[in-house]
């Protein structure tokens, strides 16, 4: 078998009028789109910290998914946080400034953080991809293997997270507010490192969304009286669900390190938390509502075109209406019935459970962000109370 390449130009989108095939699918097809989800929930493959720690636990003989590689994943990133800003203010000669109590906690939480953060995020994809691996168009399976080797990869990752982490810092430079700081080189080259994971983890997010597209446009084996409620589809909904709160926390996680980090320099902090802000509603909004909107595309196309050949065959019973004997007019009743249970079958992909579910995931970095702030307005009232 070939490997295939990204079609240089969009397949034509498909009228699914034509019944779906009753065989099974080739083994093969299968085979493929299991080991797309595969490299799919291998986050190491687009996220840099696991790339380089999991790389170097396996050249030591440690397996990166074992009680001990977790252990090894959660030291090496405290270390990591830790160790590339104290080599930056040592480099700088500014040790003196470096917030090292401030540096070694961060880095015991961010290690605890990467050490139990990689299997959920890892099983919260693998859920969504259930629609994916229902596919039984080989073109579609194409688009997707070609579309997950081009753009879940280190390289593009690597550039978006630095280009957002180069961008922030940009901002911070020009407001002014990093010259008037008294930050040590150390201290702002974790904030670098911070802002790097956001664009990372908003790359990824972003790309899975721009992925979801191409679901909309093939077949899948589905129930065919409510596609809606397939295990398939109800699966996808849930792990895109899981993988949007996920991603919030994570988001928290990083608002509420620039506020500890920053906690000397408030209106400084409040340029970027307000930023991270908006991109956890963004990274939320296109993780929880892209997957969902091409859901929907393919429940309605699934269940027009079960209602089709329905149609057909009704219609050819109806124009003889008054000649249909007992046993044709009880086969016009059962297609009525049929065609009827798949028309008024559920569409909604966003019931009310699923907005309380983004507002929910969306409260912890609304509050961190508030509480960042009412820090800066307490002590401006009450240097103000005392005159100062």
């Amino acid at each position: 078998m070939t490997t295939p390449t990204e079609p240089t130009s969009r397949a034509p989108q498909r009228m699914k009028t034509s019944p779906r095939p009753s065989e099974a699918r080739p083994p093969e097809l299968i085979a493929r789109l299991e080991a797309y989800a595969a490299r799919h929930r291998s986050l190491e493959n687009y996220v840099l910290a696991y790339f380089v720690i999991f790389g170097v636990l396996r050249r030591i003989g440690v397996e990166p998914r074992s009680a001990l590689g977790r252990v090894a994943t959660g030291l090496l990133v405290a270390t990591i946080l830790f160790g590339v800003p104290f080599v930056a203010s040592l480099v700088a000669g500014d040790l003196h400034g470096f917030p090292y109590g401030t540096v070694f906690g961060s880095g015991l939480a961010f290690g605890l953080l990467g050490a139990s953060f990689h299997d959920p995020f890892s099983e919260a994809i693998d859920t969504s991809l259930a629609l994916q691996r229902a596919m039984i168009d080989p073109v579609g399976v194409d688009r997707l293997v070609a579309f997950d080797r081009r753009w879940f990869r280190i390289a593009p990752a690597l550039v978006f997270g630095g280009g957002f982490a180069s961008a922030m810092l940009a901002l911070l430079v020009v407001s002014g507010g990093l010259a008037r700081s008294s930050l040590s080189a150390g201290a702002i080259t974790l904030a670098a490192m911070f802002l790097y994971q956001v664009g990372e983890i908003t790359y990824a997010v972003l790309v899975l969304g721009v992925e979801s597209r191409i679901l909309r446009e093939y077949d899948y084996e589905l129930y065919r009286l409510s596609p809606l409620d397939s295990l398939s589809i109800r699966r996808s909904l849930r792990g895109s669900s899981a993988l949007g709160l996920l991603v919030c926390l994570v988001a928290t996680a990083f608002i509420a390190g620039f506020a500890i980090l920053f906690r000397d320099h408030a209106r400084l902090a409040a340029h970027a938390t307000f930023v991270l802000l908006l991109v956890a509603y963004l990274a939320m909004g296109l993780g929880m509502l892209m997957p969902r909107l091409a859901i929907l595309r393919v429940v309605r196309a699934e269940k027009e075109r079960e209602m089709a050949p329905l149609q057909v065959r009704i219609d050819a019973l109806v124009a003889r209406a008054f000649e249909l004997d007992a046993s044709e007019q009880k086969e016009l009743q059962r297609l009525q019935e049929v065609h009827d249970a798949i028309r008024d079958a559920p569409e909604s992909v966003l019931p009310i459970g699923s907005v309380g579910q983004v507002a929910s995931a969306l409260f912890l970095p609304t509050v961190t962000y508030a509480i960042s702030q009412a820090r800066e307005e307490v002590a401006d009232t009450l240097l103000h109370l005392l005159g100062r």
